[in-house]
């Protein structure tokens, strides 16, 4: 039982550790540079919000389908 709860406890605090980065990312302000509807600035707006390295992220995933950059979407970068 000690193993597996010193494993959970280990766990535990990794996830608080990931989060608290997460919590302390600066949002980005997009300034597209291409056409977006409504939808797309929304979802990309939130994401942003979440920080530089969750725009990258989503960006990466996307590439393949929208072909977005980040000079596309990000001012003065």
């Amino acid at each position: 039982m000690t193993g597996s709860r010193s494993l959970a406890v280990t766990l535990l605090s990794v996830g608080l550790g990931v989060a608290a980065c997460a919590a302390s990312a600066q949002p980005v302000r997009l300034e597209p540079r291409v056409m977006l509807t409504a939808t797309q600035q929304a979802r990309l707006q939130s994401i942003a919000s979440e920080g530089p390295d969750a725009l990258r992220r989503y960006l990466w995933r996307t590439r393949m389908i929208y072909g977005w950059t980040w000079q596309d979407l990000v001012a003065g970068q």
